[in-house]
């Protein structure tokens, strides 16, 4: 399912929403999410899904002579909640 196929489930979950409406709103939310992971903050949706920064150590290496380095960085993260894994993983295929 993409993003227009979402916003088309959603209006015919609810009146008087347009796809186009429903697109914005799910645009804007992405866009909240990133704001709020470059300024290192955690987003999460209770018993559902967390958007989160993981901070990754500094590495350097050689490769073919070549040496590399990459400084320390902060790597955004998504991890699904246990009470959701669990309602969708007990479904039958």
């Amino acid at each position: 399912m993409n993003k227009t196929e979402m916003a088309r489930a959603i209006s015919l979950k609810t009146e008087g929403q347009t796809i186009k409406s429903i697109v914005e709103i799910i645009d804007t939310m992405i866009d909240i999410i990133r704001d709020e992971l470059k300024a290192n903050n955690q987003v999460s949706f209770q018993s559902f899904i967390k958007f989160e920064n993981k901070k990754v150590k500094a590495k350097s290496g050689e490769i073919n002579g070549i040496k590399w380095q990459k400084d320390d960085r902060l790597v955004p993260t998504v991890k699904l909640m246990k009470k959701f894994k669990d309602e969708v993983q007990n479904e039958k295929c």
